[in-house]
């Protein structure tokens, strides 16, 4: 079980699992577990990586976890920020890939829409520009104003429209 935490991390996640497993196996009221650790050592990400961890190990029970952040301050939020940053680090090889792959797709969709756009109006421009040049020849043989001409182009052959 590695969780890319500190080897002590690692450990006494570890045996905070057994021992609240232990403990949740006993007939008795009131089970009680108290995990402490001093300040700076994570006990946010030793905690949330507990709770990972005992809901894969009794998938059979239904666990209730209560997050109380107690003191002064923002407390609260600076457990979240912890628990984010750990869920971030947290990502394996695997997740990451699936993530990056997705993003890819996603990416790939955009940019394929995109350049469809940019086709169709390089497409509609060639089309003006010939059709400009067009206008302008009939006009120099036939002697008319591109409105004349086409004009009409558009009485001769109704059909041929687009």
């Amino acid at each position: 079980m590695s969780y890319g935490n500190k080897e002590y991390q690692v450990k006494a996640i570890g045996q905070l699992v057994k021992s609240v497993s232990e403990l949740l196996a006993k007939d008795a009221s009131n089970k009680v577990c108290v995990f402490q650790s001093p300040t700076g050592s994570g006990k946010t990400v030793m905690v949330a990586k507990f709770i990972e961890e005992i809901i894969k190990e009794l998938p059979e029970i239904d666990l209730c976890f209560l997050w109380v952040s107690i003191g002064k301050g923002d407390l609260h939020k600076q457990s979240k920020k912890s628990l984010d940053l750990a869920n971030k680090s947290a990502m394996s090889f695997g997740e990451a890939m699936k993530q990056a792959a997705y993003k890819f797709g996603i990416w790939s969709a955009i940019t394929a829409s995109y350049y469809k756009v940019i086709r169709e109006i390089s497409t509609g421009i060639k089309f003006v520009t010939e059709m400009d040049t067009a206008l302008t020849e009939i006009g120099m043989v036939t002697n008319q104003t591109r409105e004349q001409t086409a004009y009409n182009q558009n009485i001769k052959n109704p059909t041929q429209r687009t």
